[in-house]
């Protein structure tokens, strides 16, 4: 029988589970198909906060002033739910408007008064009893939610005997069906194109582009972005269509657009096309996209031993911000940035599962933070030191680089390891130096759309679907190339278009003015 002191310690301890309950529930399905010990990993994993729960529940119970840790306990329990809804917070923080800033503050005093008013209400015991059955029912909901879809997952799983007999992929001469080619789809943000970086006296990448080439790579030289801004670009390239145009009317915030949909759950349109086709999909991803509040997307991060406890561990603390603290700490918030690196590192071991896999990473590099041109990280101290002597633009030309030496260093070993894979290596806007943010969009000069608009675009495709590449592909059509490749048939392009669009504190933020008239025409 638990008595009126230990009543509290037992709230906590199923507090403490109910976030790994949850995150179990959420993730079932990916579980399921996971190896035993990959199971035994995540349940170890989300069972410690439940573990630190027991073991105050049957050391710190033994205390004399059993009332006093009873009633921290008690605000502790509410605490937990606080700290993992963290992450809706800082969705609302993402669109900065004065109403949600309003509102941030506002749930910010609640969570500050409901915490003193349990700490009032904890000194009788009927309070603190009343919290604990609350923290035990709370638990016991995503314990329930987790059995049901634990039993049910397997209706969702990816049918890996899918038949690829496509009648038009079938029919073209050397072309096979069946032959599953693994897609490495790397988007490095803010990398400037070849014309652009020259115009703007940042670096010349003639000698880079030429070794691609003959690493067999097509250069798309007058690819343009479809959007100007990273939430919608790279949403627009995983939905492979125009996410918002002039007529589709004014956005209020980015829930809906990159990284946000994704922690909120949503699939895009590439994830479930190559699931559909027998493919997992991967993603590697910078610290600030939450790779991933879900496991249904897999998550790459480059370490070879441990990578299944950080893989778990950054998604089960991913909606609070423990991750971000923890890296602040070590030093190694920029590091955490180059998902080059981490798919480079994981490679192996992608191939090693026997599987067609579509890895899709998002490199932050050239975007700041800065890099050196050894790829060293460029620290805020060392960045003033160095700023009365050098320029923005030689920081981004380092950056360039430096990012060029990883795309390299990535391509060659693709090719020597998996060499019918399809590659990509494509920004998602061009550089900003030019650019001024405050201004309308209907009066950005033409220096401005010419600048941000020019991107890199290098595509490897493997000879039977080389045909179908046309010159100028932007990210939409990019992507509808290789899925097409994939499903063995011949892409369905759209029209490339050019949007331009601002951020939060621009008052035309959620607008969209269409410039694809207005681009530069690349000289022969």
């Amino acid at each position: 029988m638990i008595d009126k002191y230990r009543m509290p310690f037992v709230g906590y301890a199923f507090a403490c589970l109910a976030p790994g309950l949850a995150f179990l529930a959420d993730n079932a399905a990916e579980f399921q198909g996971a190896a035993s010990s990959g199971r035994l990993v995540i349940l170890s994993l989300c069972g410690l906060m439940w573990l630190l729960g027991l073991v105050v529940v049957v050391i710190v119970a033994g205390f004399k002033n059993r009332c006093a840790v009873g009633r921290l306990l008690t605000v502790g329990t509410v605490g937990v739910f606080l700290v993992f809804s963290q992450r809706e917070f800082r969705l609302w923080l993402l669109a900065a408007t004065p109403s949600r800033v309003i509102f941030f503050c506002v749930s910010l005093l609640v969570s500050v008064s409901l915490l003193s008013l349990v700490w009032r209400l904890s000194r009788h015991e009927a309070a603190r009893s009343w919290f604990a059955i609350l923290a035990i029912i709370a638990a016991a909901i995503p314990a329930g939610r987790l059995v049901w879809i634990a039993t049910t997952a397997h209706t969702a799983a990816v049918d890996t005997s899918l038949s690829w007999a496509d009648p038009v992929g079938a029919s073209r001469p050397g072309f096979d069906a069946r032959t599953r080619r693994n897609v490495y789809y790397v988007i490095v943000d803010g990398y400037a194109g070849r014309g652009s970086l020259k115009r703007n006296q940042v670096a010349d990448i003639g000698p880079f582009l030429e070794e691609m080439r003959g690493t067999g790579y097509d250069l798309m030289d007058s690819a343009r972005t479809n959007y100007v801004t990273t939430f919608l670009s790279i949403m627009a390239t995983l939905q492979m269509d125009y996410v918002v145009t002039e007529q589709s009317g004014r956005f209020s915030d980015r829930s809906g657009l990159f990284p946000n949909a994704l922690e909120n759950g949503a699939v895009p349109r590439v994830i479930s096309e190559v699931r559909a086709t027998g493919y997992d999909f991967f993603f590697a991803v910078p610290r600030d996209t939450a790779c991933q509040t879900r496991l249904e997307i897999n998550c790459l991060n480059g370490i070879s031993d441990l990578g299944a406890y950080w893989q778990v561990a950054q998604a089960f603390l991913a909606s609070t911000k423990i991750p971000q603290m923890a890296r602040m700490l070590s030093g190694h918030a920029s590091m955490s940035s180059d998902a080059i690196a981490a798919l480079s590192a994981s490679m192996d071991s992608l191939i090693r599962r026997g599987r067609p896999f579509f890895a899709f990473a998002h490199n932050m590099s050239p975007h700041p933070p800065y890099r050196r041109a050894d790829c060293s990280v460029l620290p805020d101290a060392d960045r003033e030191a160095d700023g009365q002597q050098i320029g923005r633009r030689e920081y981004y030309g380092n950056a360039i680089r430096c990012v060029n030496a990883e795309i390299l260093a990535l391509a060659h070993s693709i090719h020597d390891r998996d060499p019918e894979a399809i590659v990509v290596f494509q920004s998602d806007h061009g550089s900003d130096f030019d650019v001024d943010w405050s201004r309308p969009i209907q009066s950005w000069s033409d220096a401005a759309i010419d600048e941000r608009s020019d991107i890199l675009n290098l595509i490897h495709m493997p000879e039977p679907c080389r045909g179908w590449v046309r010159p100028g592909l932007s990210q939409i059509n990019t992507m509808r190339l290789v899925v097409a490749c994939l499903q063995g048939r011949p892409p369905v392009y759209v029209e490339d278009r050019t949007f331009l669009n601002v951020y939060e504190q621009n008052p035309d933020f959620g607008l969209v003015c269409e410039v694809t008239g207005r681009l530069h025409k690349p000289q022969e």
